[in-house]
């Protein structure tokens, strides 16, 4: 079957569930064809010797057909059957042990133990950000977006085996579930499922299926860590306790007191050795225990996250991620590597020169919308001639010329440091708030002039009268309206839109 045929029948089949139009068929799959030999891997900056085979140093490998994998799909069951992995020929990166980093332009790795080799995967634009990364113990690796890429479910588990071009889809969380991968062990991963004020932790083959919830749903679950086919967590806040488990959920015998002396903010298993995050009277310090409660000894760190390969590849990441031996009584920092973001101590590294992270679609979630056009409200000229603009670039889903016009008006899209006003969308999108939608419905609703003089829509984000907020209930459903109508002492906090008199967008924002 050929590429455009592929994509098209796997967007058919999902269509309405993505909400894409269907004339964006086409459009999405030139984009796919367009960044089929983008650029994916960093330079490596050296050569790396491992098990006597010197490193190839990465090139682009000719054109490959993107496989669109699936999504997953259900909200209880949150797994599926994913194709077999892309696999390629050369060239690939061989590497050692490694510390592979999730941040947000993708995943970047350092090879340790030779003149630090560095490299880097990429995912589609609007979706490079990756929350978490873990390896999958034979040279790939398993992670998470911030953002996840159409066509798979916000917040899906994905997986790139070794040697592989994209990924595929694992596991999608429950609606507003959060999931983090642990580890994996035995061609199984093992991640935690957070869910409504719980956290479990969940295993399942790598291609999705035989899913198991391990350890049910708890509250203050603090960390988790895996090794070989034992679960270390931690749970509690004000009295943190050290439970072992199999991985079959059967608790394990252990050393550790039932409530440990100092908080814990993450934990280690590496065999029988176990490390310990914790904050001491004196400030952070990463503790070595054996699994039978010895204290070894510990060492002030830096730091919020620990992995631990063995003795002598332990990690604290920060600000920065420092690599240190701790066979000893204290940890010995041997390698610091710069940059604050998650990160994963991988034993080995098999990556495609023409590996992604995404789906290669790019698409921006957002449906173009066949609405009446605007009436006319009397306002000034300018000020409808740009309410009709944005309105029809709304409806339109024209995200890229609306985010110009926010740019060049210098309109206030954000209380945070995003630039960006399409980042920003997509991200609400794909959480569920839908900006485009939401700003074709307040345009319909009657303005009213803020205390600086500009026109509001809705009206009671200038008014905050009783009257305003019962007109606004005829533009928002039931559901959104009784969120906002809660905290209407302190306004309405949804999305508002402001034009000043001289036509310009001065904001179109959300929140408080």
């Amino acid at each position: 079957m050929r590429l455009e045929d592929r994509i098209r029948n796997e967007l058919h089949d999902t269509a309405e569930r993505l909400a894409l139009d269907p004339g964006e068929y086409r459009r999405a799959i030139e984009v796919a064809q367009r960044r089929r030999q983008r650029r994916i891997i960093g330079a490596l900056s050296g050569m790396v010797v491992v098990a006597g085979l010197v490193v190839i140093v990465l090139a682009l490998r000719p054109g490959s057909e993107v496989v669109v994998s699936p999504s997953t799909t259900g909200p209880t069951t949150p797994t599926t059957a994913a194709p077999s992995p892309t696999t390629t020929a050369l060239p690939v990166v061989t590497a050692g042990a490694a510390v592979v980093t999730a941040g947000p332009e993708g995943i970047s790795w350092t090879v340790l133990g030779t003149d630090g080799a560095t490299g880097a995967l990429e995912s589609d634009p609007y979706y490079e950000g990756i929350s978490w990364v873990v390896s999958d113990g034979e040279g790939g690796l398993v992670f998470t977006h911030e953002v996840s890429p159409l066509p798979w479910d916000q917040g899906t588990l994905l997986w790139l085996p070794a040697g592989a071009v994209t990924p595929q889809p694992v596991a999608a969380p429950p609606p507003q579930g959060l999931i983090t991968p642990v580890g994996v062990s035995n061609g199984r991963v093992y991640y935690r499922l957070d869910s409504q004020g719980t956290s479990a932790v969940v295993s399942l083959d790598l291609d999705g299926q035989n899913q198991e919830v391990v350890i049910p749903a708890t509250s203050e679950l603090i960390a988790a860590s895996l090794s070989d086919s034992v679960l270390a967590l931690v749970r509690g806040i004000d009295c943190p306790e050290i439970d072992l488990f199999a991985t079959g959920g059967q608790q394990m015998p252990e050393g550790f007191p039932d409530c440990h002396p100092a908080s814990i903010n993450d934990v280690a298993l590496s065999g029988d050795s176990l490390y310990v995050l914790e904050d001491g009277s004196d400030g952070r310090v990463l503790r070595h225990l054996t699994t039978s409660g010895q204290d070894l000894g510990a060492s002030p760190v830096d730091g919020w996250q620990i992995e631990a390969l063995d003795l002598s590849t332990v990690a604290v990441g920060g600000t920065s991620v420092v690599v240190g031996d701790f066979s000893g009584d204290s940890f010995v920092p041997q390698t610091e590597i710069e940059g604050s973001s998650t990160f994963a101590l991988v034993p080995e590294l098999t990556v495609d020169a023409a590996a992604s992270l995404g789906s290669g679609l790019g698409e921006i979630p957002c449906t173009p919308l066949d609405l009446p056009a605007l009436a006319p409200q009397g306002l000034p000229e300018v000020v409808e001639a740009k309410r009709q603009l944005i309105f029809e670039l709304a409806s339109g889903c024209e995200m890229g010329r609306l985010a110009e016009v926010v740019l060049e008006d210098n309109a206030a899209f954000t209380f945070g440091g995003e630039e960006d006003p399409m980042r920003t969308w997509i991200h609400s999108a794909r959480l569920g708030f839908d900006v485009l939608s939401m700003t074709t419905r307040i345009l319909n609703a009657d303005p009213a002039l803020d205390g600086a003089g500009v026109y509001s829509w809705p009206a009671v984000h200038a008014t905050n009268s009783e009257e305003d907020w019962q007109a606004l209930s005829g533009i928002l459903a039931a559901a959104e309206f009784e969120q906002y109508y809660q905290f209407r002492e302190s306004g309405y906090l949804g999305l508002r839109l402001g034009i000043d008199p001289d036509g310009r967008l001065v904001y179109l924002i959300a929140g408080d």
